[in-house]
């Protein structure tokens, strides 16, 4: 039984990013979003959200962004909506987010009457 439930941990640990890996999505994130000088105790609690909730294929997305846009598409990428595994993220995410795949803005039944 303990090997089992070893075995079974060590499976869930696979896909979990290491802590500098974390910490340095986290500083990309506040770069980005100009959210800088974070307090020591709440970026390693920032880092434990990290390690717990995010894959490294997510992780790994966020430090390769360079815009805020980018940072959206990884997020899209962990709730669902990107590939599962990306060997080059932000550029698998993008081609995935087309153009024609969003109505034009206007477009459609809302607003388009006249006044």
């Amino acid at each position: 039984m303990k090997r089992v439930l070893f075995a079974l941990l060590m499976l869930t640990a696979c896909d979990k990013p290491t802590s500098d890996d974390c910490r340095k999505a986290e500083l990309n994130m506040q770069r980005l979003r100009h959210v800088e000088d974070q307090d020591a105790a709440n970026l390693e609690a920032s880092v434990r959200r990290c390690r717990g909730g995010s894959s490294k294929d997510t992780v790994a997305c966020v430090m390769a962004a360079n815009t805020v846009e980018e940072l959206n598409l990884c997020d899209k990428q962990m709730r669902g909506g990107g590939p599962k595994k990306v060997q080059a993220p932000i550029e698998q995410l993008k081609s995935s987010d087309k153009p024609g795949d969003k109505p034009a803005p206007g477009s459609g039944s809302a607003g388009s009457g006249a006044m």
